[in-house]
């Protein structure tokens, strides 16, 4: 078979995306950013299965061989605009940390996703991205420049927003987020002044240069209890705050490890880690996996539930408080665990800051501190 070597191209690429798929199922938060990237995972499987279908029927002499291979390109084409748009709205994300946030490019994604799905539609009858002749040979239309052009546009506006607003994104995002596009664009550049040869497939080094230097690196847990970081918690409040018409309300949480300094004091630091990573196991067995667990600092963590009910908050509140003594009654440790904490529901209404919020449950935990003196 001629086209061999595209299918197993396609099918090594179609199993490494696979794989990364699976794996990064592992992460319980789904974020905006993490969201998009599983979106970029499926439209490129998508396209590889799509590509080696195009390739197989191309010059079958089968029942209805043309209408399936108008079909299938007709896909082929409007899915491959699609990464590039998801593209430039993962970098939107990672710069503004919002959805929500600039307009003006969610209208720009949708326009030109409109625009290209509508020549792509109608070249049945115009021919301007490719025709199918009368043995269901495939053929390039005399514009298929077009199609290339579109990406080429949307990468351009991502490479310069990336420049004006690099001070905006963390330096160990922004040379992967730039590097990105690269294996693509160099891949389309050389498919198209290189006719008949099939490089889909460059769209998988493309995705494991995000995965490995962002999606599934340790810039967002910590490296101690294995929970979610600072960074990442940030990052997650403003999201659902900025989503909190769309998603609804939620609840916060913010505990103090009570008298952590004496137990790293008299038993030792290595003890103490041990104290804070059975304080997380702790915690984790009381969340679902919806939820956010977050070291906010040395001996605190901040929680983060999808509960918009105060007395549904208070349940878990309740389950902490026993799962904690039960820990304290049946565990051969050196130290017992006690805790402050501080929850609320986020007003449905709105209102308060990502600051300002944590802010008014860390006055909550100071007061709960107080009351049980262990200030």
């Amino acid at each position: 078979m001629n086209n061999l070597h595209i299918y197993l191209i396609n099918l090594y690429a179609f199993i490494i995306l696979l794989l990364i798929y699976y794996d990064n199922r592992k992460n319980r938060i789904r974020t905006y950013s993490g969201n998009v990237f599983v979106y970029m995972l499926i439209t490129c499987m998508s396209l590889l299965i799509i590509d080696s279908l195009s390739w197989f029927i191309n010059g079958k002499n089968i029942a209805f061989g043309i209408e399936l291979s108008y079909a299938i390109n007709i896909l082929f084409f409007t899915v491959l605009f699609v990464p590039a748009l998801l593209w430039l709205a993962y970098v939107q994300y990672n710069i503004y940390q919002n959805p929500l946030s600039a307009k003006y490019i969610r209208i720009l994604r949708y326009s030109l996703f409109s625009i290209n799905f509508l020549i792509t539609i109608t070249n049945i009858f115009t021919g301007w991205y490719f025709y199918i002749d009368e043995s269901n040979v495939y053929h390039r239309g005399a514009y298929i420049v077009i199609s290339y052009l579109f990406s080429y546009f949307v990468l351009l506006a991502v490479f310069i927003m990336l420049l004006i607003n690099k001070k905006r994104v963390d330096k160990q995002y922004f040379r992967s987020l730039i590097i990105y596009p690269l294996p693509m664009l160099i891949a389309s550049i050389v498919q198209f002044f290189i006719y008949g040869i099939s490089l889909v497939c460059s769209s998988t080094i493309s995705l494991l240069i995000i995965y490995f230097n962002i999606q599934n690196t340790g810039l967002n847990s910590d490296y101690l209890t294995g929970v979610y970081n600072r960074r990442l918690l940030d990052s997650y409040i403003r999201e659902r705050i900025s989503m909190l018409k769309k998603t609804g309300s939620f609840s916060g949480m913010l505990i103090d490890l009570n008298k952590f300094k004496s137990i790293n004091d008299k038993f030792g630091h290595h003890t103490g880690d041990q104290a804070l990573k059975d304080f997380a196991d702790i915690l984790r067995s009381c969340l679902r996996n919806d939820d956010l667990i977050a070291r906010f600092g040395g001996d605190e963590f901040f929680l983060i539930l999808n509960i918009d009910d105060k007395k549904k908050l208070e349940n878990i509140v309740n389950r902490i408080k026993k799962e904690v003594g039960f820990f304290n009654q049946t565990s051969n440790r050196m130290y017992k665990l006690s805790y402050s904490i501080g929850y609320d529901v986020y007003p449905k209404a709105g209102g308060l800051s990502t600051e300002e919020f944590i802010e008014h449950l860390d006055r909550l935990m100071y007061r709960d501190k107080q009351l049980n003196n262990n200030v």
